[in-house]
């Protein structure tokens, strides 16, 4: 009869269970390896997307931007019109030949000219300009249509600017904070003269000068959104020396147009003034990343930007961008937990065959053999103490050893049963013969 002594807290795998535990060991390198490539493959869907996405915004703010100049510079065309076909009217060069005779002859023209010249009256009605002036080449006023209000200081230098150059001429001016209008000026050509240079140019005999309103007729169809946004605007801009001037209305001020902000190389107007008509990522004149298109408007010097902020554009991608990072994390929580469950369900299964294959070695050795646990409590009884004692294993399992036998009577009958199954022969009392004891070991 063989006793065995479980230690509690301590139980020695076999020896064949390192082929399990190696195979535990890969589990977490497994896990590893899918975790790394889902984030591989995460960051280049991610790349993807984003070139996807910057390219749908290149296209739509760059078709933004090419209708706006369009229509900027159709707008532009029409008002040039306007004033050429003033000046060039045989009226317009008569009036002004007879306004510079008169004053030669020192005779005084004031207002004599404004109900005879209804040129000026019928253009600044049927075309909605503010205000429509005839001035001479030294920048006087000699003619003006009726309902014009007085003109600005700035109107002469505009004038002297046209006269000089020979050509159309537009200029802003400012009135009052967030406010302005725009001066088409025409020269009136008069006859060729040849200059020192031995150039021919045209002396001109004056200025049509047209006065719009921008709030009006250009700024409505310039701001104008197809696809409304938080963010997105267009813009008009001009130089300002080192300086830039943003002609349109800015975003979220009635009063921030003909506003001069400091120069800095990342702002999209920047690129826009110096003919750089591309679509990027710049600053814009908050200091926010914009994505932004850029043209510029032909024989004006002006820029047009239109822009969306950075943070509104990707937006909808960064979302996306997080749902699906949120479901590849779901998914790898759920490999974790089926190579988890497995994992312990492979385990349990090798464990449980080891038992079996335990049991069955157990099971098969001549000697009766029982199984302590730290308190005395039958673990495990093979099927040859059923012989010696009586008891079914599946019964003695269990119980305290003192309780299903007393230590005399264990004694007795296990020495007795054993002397006979040894030599064959009984003995009288149950009592042992000199020299048979009771072997106990422990492991």
């Amino acid at each position: 009869m063989t006793f065995l002594r479980r230690q509690s807290g301590r139980v020695d795998a076999p020896p064949n269970m390192s082929a399990g535990a190696s195979s535990r060991a890969g589990f977490p390198l497994l896990f590893a390896t899918a975790f790394v490539a889902v984030g591989v493959v995460l960051t280049s869907l991610a790349v993807v997307r984003h070139r996807q996405v910057l390219a749908v915004w290149e296209q739509r703010q760059s078709s933004v931007a090419d209708d706006r100049a369009r229509l900027v510079f159709n707008w532009l065309q029409e008002r040039k019109g306007d004033a050429e076909v003033d000046a060039q009217s045989p009226d317009v060069k008569a009036w002004l030949l007879k306004t510079a005779g008169q004053r030669k002859a020192g005779e005084s023209s004031a207002g004599s000219g404004l109900p005879h010249l209804a040129l000026l009256n019928l253009t600044k009605k049927f075309y909605g300009y503010v205000g429509a002036y005839l001035l001479d080449r030294d920048g006087r006023v000699v003619s003006r249509a009726a309902g014009s209000p007085t003109p600005s200081p700035l109107l002469a230098e505009a004038a002297a600017r046209a006269v000089r150059t020979g050509r159309f001429q537009v200029d802003w001016f400012r009135e009052g904070p967030g406010r302005g209008y725009l001066c088409l000026s025409s020269p009136v050509p008069g006859t060729p003269e040849i200059a020192a240079s031995g150039q021919t140019g045209m002396n001109s005999l004056g200025v049509v000068a047209l006065i719009a309103d921008p709030y009006v007729s250009l700024f409505p169809v310039l701001t104008a959104e197809t696809v409304p946004t938080k963010s997105g605007e267009t813009l008009l801009v001009t130089g300002a020396g080192a300086e830039i001037r943003f002609l349109s209305p800015l975003r979220g001020g009635d009063s921030a147009a003909f506003q001069i902000r400091p120069h800095a190389s990342t702002l999209a107007a920047r690129a826009a003034l110096n003919g750089r008509e591309v679509f990027g990522e710049f600053t814009d004149y908050r200091g926010v990343p914009v994505l932004a298109a850029t043209r510029r408007i032909p024989t004006t010097g002006w820029g047009l930007i239109s822009k969306i902020d950075l943070q509104e554009a990707l937006a909808q991608y960064r979302l996306e961008l997080w749902g699906e990072a949120g479901v590849a994390a779901l998914l790898l929580l759920a490999l974790g937990g089926w190579v988890f469950g497995y994992r312990r369900h492979l385990w349990a299964r090798f464990l449980k065959l080891q038992e079996r294959d335990s049991r069955q070695l157990l099971n098969s050795t001549p000697d009766g053999l029982l199984i302590l646990d730290s308190r005395g409590r039958i673990v495990f009884a093979n099927t040859r103490t059923e012989m010696l004692f009586g008891y079914r294993p599946r019964r003695a399992t269990g119980r305290g050893l003192r309780r299903t036998h007393p230590a005399g009577k264990l004694v007795r009958r296990f020495s007795a049963s054993h002397y006979r199954a040894r030599t064959g022969r009984r003995i009288r009392g149950n009592r042992p013969p000199q020299g048979w004891h009771l072997r106990s070991s422990r492991s």
